[in-house]
């Protein structure tokens, strides 16, 4: 739920830093995050978790930047930082910041999570999937949502 508050702390802030694959780099590092959790837990002060964060942030930028200097033009790249948020409805940029969080979460799940109907959370992701944000990779019961 944190890194849901985060996600939708940061694209109210800076619209484009919605799309930064953090969740990416976390899952890459996993144990390490932990450890600075443990490490926050164990001396009552969270500063090693800002810390962390900031660095993983900065890392996602960083990676984002020079992703984006390799592999796309002036032109796509200025398409991209245009898009906006308003292209979407309240539920799907939430839907989005939590499959970021936890790529591999159910309908059902989701719909709790929301306090929405499945149905909802269905008409959402399919949604989504038309307007090229969210792939589903995998069978239903064992796959997961790719944001792209």
């Amino acid at each position: 739920m944190g890194r849901l508050w985060q996600t939708l702390i940061l694209s109210e802030w800076r619209s484009e830093l919605a799309w930064l694959p953090v969740e990416t780099i976390i899952h890459n590092q996993q144990q390490r995050y932990y450890q600075v959790l443990g490490e926050c837990d164990r001396l009552s002060d969270c500063t090693p978790f800002i810390d962390f964060m900031l660095e993983k942030l900065a890392q996602a930028l960083a990676e984002g930047i020079h992703f984006s200097d390799d592999n796309m033009s002036e032109e796509m790249s200025e398409e991209m930082s245009e898009e906006k948020l308003t292209d979407f409805t309240q539920s799907e940029i939430k839907i989005l910041a939590l499959l970021r969080a936890g790529p591999q979460l159910t309908i059902a799940e989701l719909a709790q999570k929301l306090s929405l109907t499945t149905r909802t959370i269905e008409r959402n992701l399919k949604s989504l999937q038309e307007k090229g944000k969210l792939q589903r990779v995998g069978a239903t019961k064992k796959g997961f949502w790719r944001v792209v």
